[in-house]
């Protein structure tokens, strides 16, 4: 997971932009960078997707500005943490890199991966349930261009406007939408769930935390990894919530 890095480590280097040390890196007052129990995830996703609102819902606590605007309401990288159900999570809200409008790209490519150091848990590409763009389509792509190829193994999808589903599943929606996003479900691995934002309440997080730690376990990292008996504690505690 962490070798993403390194991959736009040398492309920033390039243009004369400097991103975060390596993972064999240690912080200077000896603390090992690769060992934390904090779960960190970047919201990645165009503009009006709802990224802002997502990690409000993650955090259970309205951190980053979240409105309807013709134009980015985020214009820079922004982070915040919580402890929630347990788990100490660092949310990473970004702009839309890929935005045509957005100036210096490094350097706010460069602020996300000094944010999420020392590497993000997950990717979550956040996208309008019922809409897909032409950005989109090209979204992923660009993803690993940005992240490098292996970004795929680390991206779930997060669909907003779960309430849209009403009595069906993100399975259901993705079998009967357009091609493409089903190719796009594919190549991520099918790691996908939806989000209704007007809910906090709701044990979304949960249902995320698995995913993420799932995903983890295949890619062969068990350092954030819940493990069972505190899992179960946790859904308890998202229920007294």
């Amino acid at each position: 997971m962490r070798h993403i890095g390194s991959t736009l480590r040398a492309r920033l280097s390039s243009t004369g932009a400097v991103a975060h040390p390596s993972i064999s890196d240690h912080r200077t007052d000896g603390r090992d960078l690769t060992k934390t129990d904090t779960m960190t995830i970047v919201l990645l996703g165009q503009t009006g997707s709802g990224k802002s609102a997502t990690g409000n819902t993650i955090l259970r606590k309205t951190h980053f500005e979240s409105r309807a605007s013709s134009v980015p309401v985020t214009q820079m990288c922004q982070m915040a943490e919580a402890t929630v159900c347990g788990q100490n999570i660092r949310v990473i809200d970004t702009p839309d890199f890929f935005y045509e409008g957005l100036r210096d790209q490094h350097k706010h490519i460069r602020r996300c991966l000094e944010l999420s150091q020392p590497g993000p848990d997950a990717y979550v590409l956040v996208m309008e349930l019922g809409r897909f763009t032409d950005g989109e389509r090209e979204i992923v792509h660009n993803i690993q261009k940005v992240f490098g190829e292996d970004a795929l193994r680390e991206i779930i999808i997060l669909f907003t406007g779960k309430e849209k589903l009403r009595e069906k599943t993100v399975s259901d929606y993705i079998t009967n939408t357009n091609p493409h996003l089903q190719e796009l479900a594919r190549i991520c691995g099918s790691r996908c769930l939806a989000f209704n934002n007007n809910d906090r309440k709701d044990r979304q997080f949960q249902t995320l935390l698995e995913m993420v730690c799932q995903m983890k376990r295949q890619n062969g990292c068990t350092d954030i990894c819940v493990p069972q008996p505190r899992m179960e504690t946790m859904k308890k505690d998202c229920t007294i919530m």
